[in-house]
């Protein structure tokens, strides 16, 4: 586990089975070191079907042009497959529908002051293009189904990668190019409204590949449910409180990193929802913990 820049994070306890590196960061309580290793709890979890490839309707892009899944509308989108990820840009309010949400071969991406909100969603990420970035003025509001294969899991990936590539490269493709570790705008492709983020941070003490899943965004306050992430790296560095706002949040992953100061909320009001607990991650003791 660990934090830097004045990062924050808030739980009923703090416990780490591979230490911790503060970095500046602070942790409320303390966390405890040397705790033991605790089996994946989800690992008999069934993975969610994956369907034929589904794309976003002509009204959901300015030019009608549904090839790359790129909304830049206000629309509702409805679950399904999207292959190649889906990107959320330029202002659109995008309500999800409730259902499982698949992204195949590319990352979810919103942007450029976009906000994305849904109730009874989940998020299943699969390939090694797979991913997730919420950017700095993004607005994301989620909540996890109460029923179904994704019953309390709001995020949950293909077990396995082999070549990850990291989203924010992904979007670079697009809207620019990294040069000496700046980014640099393409000229033409990147309006003045927010500028791309930076080049995420190196992976540290990694032995194995991770997909990324980057939260900069400063109003990702609701994420209700269990992010589940056995071969993935939640990387936050937001200015502004993240998952604050959810009766409750669990994080199970390969590695958390926090930077910039953002506070990370894991709630466990979990009387206060109707979206369940998963088995082996519940309020077993009413503590809370994080093991990496």
């Amino acid at each position: 586990m660990v934090g830097g820049d004045n990062a924050m994070a808030r739980a009923d306890t703090i416990c780490s089975a591979g230490g911790y590196l503060g970095l500046r960061a602070n942790f409320a309580p303390p966390p405890q070191t040397g705790c033991p290793v605790i089996e994946d709890p989800l690992k008999d979890r069934p993975a969610p079907p994956i369907g034929s490839c589904l794309s976003i309707p002509t009204s959901a892009n300015k030019r009608g042009d549904t090839s790359r899944n790129e909304v830049d509308q206000s629309v509702a989108l409805e679950p399904g497959t999207y292959c190649g990820g889906l990107r959320i840009t330029k202002k659109a309010t995008v309500t999800l529908r409730p259902g499982i949400y698949v992204m195949k071969d590319g990352p979810l991406v919103v942007d450029q002051k976009a906000s994305v909100s849904g109730d009874g969603v989940a998020f299943y990420f699969t390939g090694d293009r797979a991913g997730l970035l919420f950017s700095k003025g993004s607005t994301v509001s989620l909540a996890a189904p109460a029923s179904g294969v994704m019953a309390g899991l709001l995020m949950m990936e293909e077990r396995g990668v082999n070549n990850p590539v990291d989203p924010v490269a992904t979007l670079l493709g697009v809207v620019g190019n990294v040069v000496g570790g700046v980014t640099g705008l393409a000229t033409g492709l990147v309006t003045d409204e927010e500028l791309p983020p930076t080049p995420t941070p190196p992976l540290l003490g990694a032995a194995q590949p991770m997909r990324t899943y980057r939260i900069i965004s400063d109003n990702a306050r609701t994420m209700l449910g269990t992010i589940y992430l056995p071969a993935g790296r939640v990387v936050i560095d937001a200015d502004k409180p993240v998952a604050d706002r959810s009766a409750y949040t669990v994080v199970v992953a390969r590695q958390v990193n926090l930077y910039e100061g953002p506070n990370l909320y894991l709630n466990a009001n979990y009387d206060q929802t109707s979206v369940p607990v998963p088995k082996g991650v519940g309020p077993l003791s009413g503590r809370l913990m994080l093991s990496q």
